[in-house]
């Protein structure tokens, strides 16, 4: 009997004490790791990049070491090696983790920093010289680094224009890759006008050169059957200086 007692009170009494361990708080440190760093990489980099921080996107962020121990979460940091201007592509930071306005380590950060945005592609196949309409066209978010910077973005640069050759679905749209649709053929009978703030003229003409809007072309006045140059204003309408 006097055995089981004591085993007893020795086991109540192991209780307690493993309780009271369990319930003491554990003065920890505070670890930052891998998403922390990949967050304050993105933080840093669209403060200082001329992009909106919306549009920019982090990848493989390597950080030297890969953790670091503080011993409190709150601390401040500051970079204390940063590049000139932060660029697309790789970056490197190095930062310094402050506590209580003490320096407790540094971590250097390499990244990729990419730009996103939304670019122009077709909607289906398209033959040559097909006149684009907003229903041809369809937005897509694409890295802008790997493109070339005549891509186009917004549906008014390309809705009205014709393409220079055929494109299949889905292919991203080029300034290079369209042109203003021709409204003068060679050999179209026009009408040639000058004027000035107090009088304007129009006399007949023939159309030498194919115009689109804006092109000068080569025209000839029926009136006095010279060659002369003309800006194309409209269909069948060109404008010449006097």
């Amino acid at each position: 009997m006097r055995l089981w007692f004591l085993l007893t009170v020795h086991l109540l009494l192991a209780g307690c004490f493993l309780g009271n361990a369990a319930a003491a708080p554990v003065s920890g440190r505070h670890t930052l790791g891998q998403v922390e760093f990949t967050r304050l990489f993105h933080e840093l980099a669209s403060q200082s990049a001329p992009w909106p921080p919306e549009d920019l996107v982090v990848r493989r962020v390597e950080a030297q070491p890969a953790t670091i121990s503080l011993s409190s979460d709150k601390y401040t940091f500051a970079v204390v090696d940063q590049p000139p201007a932060i660029r697309l592509g790789k970056n490197a930071l190095t930062i310094a983790f402050l506590v209580n306005g003490k320096e407790e380590g540094r971590v250097r950060l390499d990244g990729d920093l990419l730009l996103y945005g939304t670019v122009l592609c077709t909607a289906r196949k398209l033959d040559r010289h097909h006149p684009l309409v907003a229903g041809d066209l369809v937005a897509v978010r694409r890295d802008l680094g790997n493109l070339d910077p005549a891509v186009l973005r917004r549906p008014e640069e390309a809705v009205g224009k014709e393409l220079k050759s055929a494109l299949p679905a889905g292919a991203i749209l080029y300034s290079q890759q369209l042109e203003s649709p021709l409204v003068i053929k060679r050999g179209d009978r026009i009408t040639i006008m000058a004027k000035t703030d107090q009088i304007q003229v129009t006399v007949p003409g023939t159309a030498q050169e194919n115009g689109a809007a804006g092109d000068v072309i080569r025209v000839k006045n029926l009136m006095s059957r010279k060659q002369i140059s003309a800006r194309v204003l409209d269909k069948g309408l060109v404008e010449t200086e006097f």
